[in-house]
């Protein structure tokens, strides 16, 4: 019920549901398929359906959760075979939660597709440079880039594995944090 309170829109609803049951089934090791994520997606809408159905207050506007689950564009975004289908750079979808949902779940699949065509070392090679090849092919296409590849990162992260994430990226992100909570210290210690 988290996604009620942070996210009374019913298209961040479906995301918020999309995205968490994914990531669990990814961390869980669980999701290793396309057809494992289609599963889920199916599953999230259904829930989503039975929501409106069942809770008495589903909110404001019923009919626009139907209207969401049943979404053409959903299932366009959702199902988009290249980059390009996603159309990210559309000035008038910047921000469009659907769009960086969509982007991670492609890249998402377009990682497992490329390691399921090869085997031995060539797919040890290529699982070392998936995640980096993927996530600046995503940036590259703008549109809401850090969102995309926020949401394709952790996505990827989570079904190739932390050490797969470049090291460079891992240890920038590292040092940021530090910095920010130094940062934050120094915040609170000038406020005493």
């Amino acid at each position: 019920m988290l996604r009620l309170v942070t996210h009374v829109d019913s298209r961040c609803n479906i995301s918020t549901m999309i995205a968490i049951a994914l990531l669990r089934g990814l961390i869980r090791r669980e999701v290793r398929t396309e057809q494992q994520i289609n599963q889920i997606i199916q599953r999230c809408k259904r829930q989503l359906d039975y929501f409106v159905k069942n809770i008495p207050d589903a909110g404001q506007n019923k009919e626009a959760y139907y209207t969401v689950s049943s979404s053409d564009e959903l299932s366009r975004l959702l199902t988009a075979e290249s980059m390009d289908d996603l159309q990210l750079d559309r000035s008038e979808d910047r921000g469009d939660v659907w769009k960086c949902l969509g982007a991670g779940i492609f890249c998402l699949r377009y990682a497992m597709a490329r390691l399921e065509r090869v085997s031995g070392q060539e797919r040890e090679d290529l699982r070392k440079t998936l995640f980096a090849d993927t996530i600046n092919n995503l940036v590259l296409r703008g549109g809401a880039a850090q969102a995309n590849a926020a949401f394709a990162g952790a996505l990827l992260g989570a079904y190739l594995g932390y050490d797969l994430v470049p090291e460079k990226w891992r240890k920038g992100l590292r040092d940021y944090t530090e910095s920010e909570e130094d940062k934050e210290a120094d915040a609170s210690k000038e406020m005493e």
